[in-house]
């Protein structure tokens, strides 16, 4: 497959900016208040997904040539699928590493933590749990 990185990435970076921008509007309309509705709580979550999926589909883009090595499918879709084989070609924790800066370090911001790929799936877990009907014959706390 022959397509431009970069043009790919930039494309890539525009969508994630468009939804942080609409996820704003909603959050940030009104800063005093306090309370949403059920609809507005489970947009937001699906916005918040598509940025993180966003996110990763970044991070395929930038290492595309490394993730073909693998020999595994350029149409994978699961998040957590595409990072694990990134990581298992690289042969260490990839995460923080594959979304550069121009001047190649993380940045962080006012008291900001650093995000880890496991906080990152944990995020993505949590938002996709809100998003997702329960199954009306699983209990409550029981698990998958």
């Amino acid at each position: 497959m022959n397509f431009n990185k970069e043009k790919k990435y930039k494309e890539n970076l525009k969508e994630i900016t468009n939804r942080i921008s609409k996820l704003d509007d909603i959050l940030f309309e009104y800063p005093a208040r306090l309370n949403y509705s059920i609809e507005e709580i489970e947009w937001c979550a699906l916005l918040i997904r598509k940025i993180l999926e966003k996110i990763v589909f970044g991070i395929l883009i930038l290492n595309y040539d490394l993730y073909k090595k693998s020999g595994k499918d350029i149409k994978e879709w699961n998040i957590k699928r595409i990072l694990e084989i990134l990581e298992k070609e690289k042969g260490e924790e990839v995460f923080l590493k594959m979304l550069p800066w121009e001047d190649g370090n993380i940045k962080y911001y006012g008291k900001s933590k650093k995000m880890t790929q496991k906080k990152f799936i944990k995020i993505y877990n949590q938002v996709s749990g809100i998003i997702h009907e329960r199954n009306p014959f699983k209990k409550l706390n029981e698990k998958k």
